[in-house]
């Protein structure tokens, strides 16, 4: 997990690039952040209701370690009904009244030149894998992973 913004977002999908419900049958879904000044760990064993799952990190947290183990509950059937993937976002910032450029990468800028000014700001969040908005899980666990590994 290479996290270079804290605008950056992390979730655990059903669906690569979308928000996608999973749920998880006799296993759990173990995850830790951890280094850097963040220790962060919990269980779970199904998304919010209707929705992807979003790592908690706040604005302030870079781990270094990022580790998702799949492990069995108990002696009965194991089964994960859909796949599961780690979806990273970072929503796309627009400033009115600059002009637009493409830098060698592809990335889009806005750029001011002097005396020019912003006439407004906007935030796009189409692609954002989550239904829930700005707001972070409540109640509820919340993390993910760059590596995976199953028991």
């Amino acid at each position: 997990l290479d996290r270079t913004s804290p605008w950056q977002q992390y979730f655990v999908s059903a669906s690569p690039s979308n928000a996608a419900p999973w749920r998880l049958e006799g296993l759990a879904l173990e995850w830790e952040l951890g280094g850097n000044g963040c220790d962060i760990r919990g269980t779970l064993d199904a998304s919010p209701v209707g929705d992807s799952w979003r790592l908690p990190l706040s604005t302030n947290d870079f781990p270094t370690n990022v580790t998702l183990r799949l492990r069995a509950t108990g002696a009965s059937a194991v089964r994960c009904p859909t796949p599961l993937h780690l979806a990273a976002y970072a929503p796309e910032f627009r400033a009115a009244g600059g002009r637009e450029i493409t830098g060698r990468s592809g990335a889009r800028y806005t750029v001011f030149t002097e005396g020019s000014k912003s006439r407004s700001a906007s935030r796009q969040r189409q692609a954002r894998p989550s239904r829930m908005g700005s707001r972070r899980p409540g109640g509820s666990p919340a993390a993910a992973t760059a590596a995976a590994t199953a028991r």
